[in-house]
This record gives C-alpha cells, structure tokens and sequence, in this order.
C-alpha cells in the first residue's frame, strides 16, 4: 500500500532557484566543435516563430544521471556537437566538471560507477555497433583518465560483485571475431587492466587466428578474462544476480519455451517455476527470492509477489494497484545494500510508491515544488543524504535536481531538452473507451490549438510499437511535432500494453488482429468526442506499430486517408523466416512458432494477420521507411510491400535509409525523415475542398 508522507521532515529544505551547476550551457559553451546552427541552440524560438523540426527530434542534451556511491560526483551523457554524445563528470561541492570524449563516429552510450572513484561506459561505432568497454577513473574531474577493457563484442554487464566491484560479471551475447559465434555465457573481467598493445585492434579475427590470444581463443572476448561460469542447457534469454553480484539465475529457450535455472556450484539446476504462468519481475532481497507478476486471465490486477525460485512458493504481496497489473512496474532499490525500496507504476500517469518512507518524504517535498507534473527519485548515494530526481510532464521534457538532505538544499541540475518551451506544447489528455468486446482501452488525445467541435482538428492516429510496452503520459517528440503541425494526435494502449492485460484473455498477448481492432474501435470513440475531423484521419507508427498501420490501411479502408509505416512487418509467415537469419539462435523464431503457430500448418490464419495479402482492399497513398541494416525486422519486408503496392497502383512514398537499423539513430536522418512525413501529410490529410493536388494545408503556428 501507499505510505502517507510525512513532509515535515523534509519541508524546510529552501527550494533554491538557483541552478546548483549550469551544465546545459557550459557543455555548448565548452564542448562545441561544429559552427553555429540549430543542433547547438539552447534556447526556444521565438514564440513568433514555428518550431523546426530539428527541435522535436534532437538528442537530449542531458540524459541519465548518476550519482558516484560517495555522493561528490555526479555523471551523464552529453550531446556536445548536436549529434555526438559524451561522458560528463562533474564534482557537486565545486562546480567543475570534466568529460570523456569519444573520438570520431564513436558516441557513449551506456554508464554506470562500479565505485566512487571509477565509472565503466560503453562506446558505439555509428551509432549501431559495440566499440567495447571501457574504463574511466575519476580522482578529480580534472584529471580523468580512460582506457578500454574489452573491444568490439556485443555485451552486457550483469553486476559488480560487492566485495569487488572493478571485477565485473559480464555476459557476452556475441563476441566480434566469431562474427556470427555462438553466445559464450558468463565471465568475469577484470576492470583495472587496459588491453595489452598487441591484444588491441583485431577487426575480423576468428577461427584458427583466435588461438593467438588465449582469452579470444577461450572466450572469444578481448578482455581479461578472470573466471567463467558455466554455459547453461539451452540458449540464455536473461541472466540475473543476487543483491551481493553474484550469478544466480538463467533464463533459457527452447522451441519458444522459456524456463528459469538457478546456479548450483558449477551446475545449472532447473527449477519449478512456470514462466508461462509467472513474469520474472526482478531479484528479490535474498539469494533465494524473486520478485514475479502472475499473469493470465484474472478478475482483478495481478500484484507483485515474493517467491522461492528453489521450490517455486508464492510469498506475500509487495504491490497491488486496483486497476493495473504489475507486469508495469519496475523496481527501485537502494544502492549500496541493493534492498527494495520502492516501485515506478505506469499508470495512466507514472507514479513512485515507496516502501521507505525517508523516499516518501523526499517526493512530496518536490511535488509541493512541482505539483502538476510525475516525479521520480532516479538515484541517491549510498549514504541515501543526497538525491537526484527527475520531474516531466506530458508538456515538459525531463529535468534534473539535486536535493541535499544534510545542506537542506534542492538545486536545479539540468533540462534535457532546453530549446523546447513548454507553454508552446499542447496537453495530452487520458482517455478511456470501450473495445467491440467490452473490454475497457486507455490512451492519450493530445489536440492542436483552436481545437473545437466547429473546428474540428485533422487526426493522426499513434499507436506504439512492441506490442508489449505502452504509451505513457509524458513529453513525446513524434506527438508534440504532429501537435504543432495542427494535428490531433490519438495514442491507444490497445490489449498487450502492459499494465492491464489481466482485462483480457492470456491469448489475447498474441492476437494481432484483436489488437488491430481496438485502435479501430479507439478511433470510432474518438471521432464520438466531434472534435476530430472524420474526413482527415491518418495512420503511422514503426515496428509493431507500422504493422498496425498497414493494417489500418488494408483492413479499414475507409476510415484513413494515408498511412505511414516505419520498419514494420508486413507478412507475418515471412516474419518467421527471415527472423532465423537475424537470430543466431533462432529464438525469435521459435517464441513465434509456439505463439503463433506454424505458417506451414495455417496458412489462412497467416493470410488473414498479414496485411501485405490484402492490398487490393488498399485506397490510400502510403509512406514507408525502414533501415538498410535493421537486424530487428528485415528490410526485405518494407521492400516487398512497396513493390506490391505499386503493383497495385497505390501510390507510395518510400525511404531506405543505407546506414540505419531499427528506427533513425541519426539526427540528419531523423530531421529528413519527419520532414518528409510532414510533407506526406500536408498533402494527403488536405481538406477535400482544395483544389490543387499537394498544395499543404494551413498549419498551427504552434
């Protein structure tokens, strides 16, 4: 349950306008390398002004903060030249800050202090691939010195053991010089040693050449290597540590079943737990527990529960929401001890409850400071006295804070998006509607300025990709940019989203066509409200949610006048196939197998998810994007539609971007792309009454 907060413990904190460290300005100021332009304005256009498209979708200049275990240091990524992004350290007592700059096409993309004094971070090549670990140490931030540990492989640091941090368990998904090899589980390496000089720079080593390098022949990983742990019975999904940073857990597949082990000695031990029944939420506060989600058809939301991963008994309830299940919460955990303190809930608007009350107290003192807005503690110090929060709205792009419960200060630390004014974005609204079956949707209607029911508002319809993820109330670039091109922008959280799929059958999770059918029916309920334009309605979104446009276009023809489909998939039999080609393990392959069916078996069932088999019902001009190199959905399915479409006579707008995979990493790519998409609807979502063809429709100055 919620824990009332008692704000007198922290209600004479003095809220201190001024900024504690100015970052956002020093990093331009300091750190700019290319000329002036738009990528390196800080501050809004005028009001006069439209906003570019640039402003939408440029990089945060301020991400994910963290605070260093002994609370001086904080540190963050850092777009310095409008594009690249940094590593910035700075000390909070001082001031001063220092920054880790990768060298050219290199950008940080990743983070974490494994102690006060040393920071491991990740470089990427383009923006797509794994350049290595490397290591940071920090005695001041003016003296920080890197090195690397590890080069080229594809993977993911699991924890730093307490009693020795700068040795971290990293599980290597895919090493570089096997190119296509095998995942190598589980090794410790050790942080505190740089490459040696011939072991550095061996683009394309495999087979007989690795033998040169005893750790690459071993382990296929350039890095010191200090232990390995044994390779689990199938094909690792997820590995998990306890709250020491040990190894404990391994989730594995096979044909498209997942099943949980646990670490015993050298062994992997499988164990009772049925992961078709139970979500695997986190670790729990003991070596032996886990935090889990029962999913399936329920007549209620289904909590967060302790339970004994060795015999698989359910404890007690840590969380329950009336209406939202837990599969949408994530877990907060103290620092230095690892125990749980409290949960982030997605519900209609993001929410912490604390299990703390020291967290509790910290949160209602800043929401007296910000009341309209989602808060939330993104990290404390080991000795929990100072805390970094970050506040947002669905107007208000992330900003950053410092509170000081020792000094009794709370300082602005930075924004993430300066250049965008918040009195210039539009609101978004929850709504809620009932699907064809009865099941109650969420979502969010946000409307462009001067909205009304005499002038109702041209409609572009949003939804999100995955399917199991949702749209949440915040700051969203693509929704924002729509809104300020004078359209109403509706975002439904159609069955699959988490946080209410206990609403629906457990068959539900993988009923395509189901889902399609809420956005539809999201549609009806939102042309009911006659603010909306029925005449002018549009249909985009990327991955999933590019599926769900298509098949907007082939199964309602008559509801949209365009549609816009970014990296989605088109045939789903297809799907199967070429998913085998991007797995190396075929995992993918075999979970849709098992959900979905086999296409050999049921062709009609496939025929009927697929809309690339139903273009002949297609009436509208179609936009489609997708990446070259997309290892997520195979670009061949973007360029089979757009073929067949034109085949059928539909006109068709399409971009194959050579150098992006799975969405537009690049920030030139994205501004074409959103471009282009405004030019797309310009036209296309015109009133019927203008008589030149392509000629745009008046736009919000806004």
């Amino acid at each position: 349950m919620i824990s009332d907060c008692d704000v007198s413990k922290v209600s004479n904190l003095p809220l201190n306008p001024t900024k504690l460290l100015p970052v956002a300005l020093l990093c331009l100021v300091t750190f700019a390398t290319a000329k002036d332009n738009d990528l390196l304005r800080e501050t809004p256009v005028p009001a006069d002004q439209p906003i570019p498209v640039s402003d939408f979708f440029r990089s945060p200049e301020f991400r994910s903060p963290r605070l260093s275990p002994d609370g001086k240091h904080y540190a963050a990524i850092v777009t310095v030249d409008g594009a690249t992004q940094a590593l910035l350290v700075g000390a909070i007592d001082t001031g001063k800050f220092g920054k880790v700059d990768p060298a050219a096409s290199k950008d940080v993309y990743w983070f974490d202090w494994a102690t006060a004094d040393r920071l491991l971070y990740k470089l990427s090549t383009d923006k797509h691939y794994a350049r290595g670990i490397y290591t940071a140490r920090v005695p001041s931030v003016s003296a920080i010195s890197t090195f690397p540990i590890e080069r080229y492989s594809s993977t993911l640091i699991l924890s730093y053991p307490r009693a020795t941090p700068t040795k971290p368990l990293v599980w290597v998904i895919r090493n570089a010089y096997e190119m296509e090899g095998p995942d190598r589980g589980v090794v410790q390496i050790d942080a505190d040693r740089s490459l040696i000089k011939d072991r550095d720079e061996h683009p394309g080593m495999r087979g007989a050449n690795a033998s040169t390098n005893s750790d690459l022949g071993r382990y296929g990983l350039d890095a010191t290597v200090l232990r390995t742990f044994p390779l689990p019975p199938a094909s690792a999904v997820n590995y998990l540590c306890d709250n020491e940073g040990a190894l404990n857990y391994c989730i594995t597949a096979t044909a498209g079943t997942y099943t949980l082990h646990r670490l015993a000695g050298d062994t992997w031990q499988k164990t009772p737990v049925d992961l078709d029944r139970i979500d695997i939420i986190d670790t729990g506060d003991t070596p032996e527990e886990l935090i889990v989600a029962e999913s399936g058809q329920s007549d209620k939301p289904f909590g967060l529960r302790r339970m004994n991963a060795t015999t698989g008994a359910l404890g007690e309830t840590v969380f329950s929401d009336p209406a939202y299940d837990g599969q949408s919460v994530d877990v907060i955990r103290q620092p230095k001890t690892d125990r749980i303190v409290g949960f982030g809930v997605s519900r209609a608007r993001w929410q912490n409850v604390w299990l703390d009350q020291r967290y509790a107290d910290i949160q209602a003192f800043v929401a007296q400071q910000f009341p309209q807005e989602c808060i939330s503690v993104v990290d404390t110090d080991d000795a929990e006295q100072r805390f970094l929060i970050a506040t947002w709205s669905d107007r208000k792009p992330r900003t950053f804070y410092l509170a000081d419960t020792v000094k009794k200060t709370f300082s602005k630390l930075a924004s993430a998006r300066p250049w965008i004014d918040p009195a210039r974005m539009l609101p978004s609204n929850v709504v809620r509607y009932k699907t064809r079956d009865g099941h109650e949707v969420e979502g969010y209607l946000t409307l462009p300025a001067g909205t009304s029911k005499t002038a109702p508002a041209p409609l572009v319809v949003l939804p999100h990709g995955g399917p199991w993820v949702r749209d949440d109330w915040s700051w969203d670039p693509e929704v924002q940019f729509l809104a300020s091109r004078g359209y109403a922008v509706f975002q439904p959280n159609y069955r699959g989203s988490t946080g209410y799929t206990w609403r629906f059958p457990a068959s539900d999770l993988w009923a395509f066509r189901k889902m399609h059918n809420d956005v539809t029916d999201g549609v009806a309920a939102m042309k009911r409200t006659g603010l909306i334009d029925p005449d002018r309605i549009a249909i985009m979104g990327g991955s999933f949610g590019g599926y769900l446009a298509m098949c907007g276009a082939a199964f309602e023809p008559e509801t949209y006048r365009c549609a816009i489909t970014m990296a989605g998939v088109f045939d789903w039999a297809q799907m199967i196939r070429e998913v085998k080609n991007l797995d190396d393990n075929s995992l993918r392959s075999q979970r849709f197998l098992r959900k979905l069916g086999d296409p050999a078996r049921n062709q009609e069932y496939f025929e009927s998810i697929s809309p690339i088999k139903h273009l002949d019902a297609v009436k509208v001009p179609v936009f489609v994007w997708h990446g070259r190199i997309d290892n997520v959905v195979d670009v061949e399915q973007s360029k089979r539609l757009v073929a067949q479409l034109r085949d059928h006579g539909i006109p068709c707008t399409a971009v194959f971007e050579r150098s992006e995979g799975h969405g537009a990493a690049e920030i030139e790519n994205r501004i074409e792309l959103y471009t282009k998409i405004e030019q797309f609807l310009a036209t296309n979502l015109a009133p019927r009454t203008q008589t030149l063809a392509g000629e745009p429709a008046p736009r919000s100055k806004n």
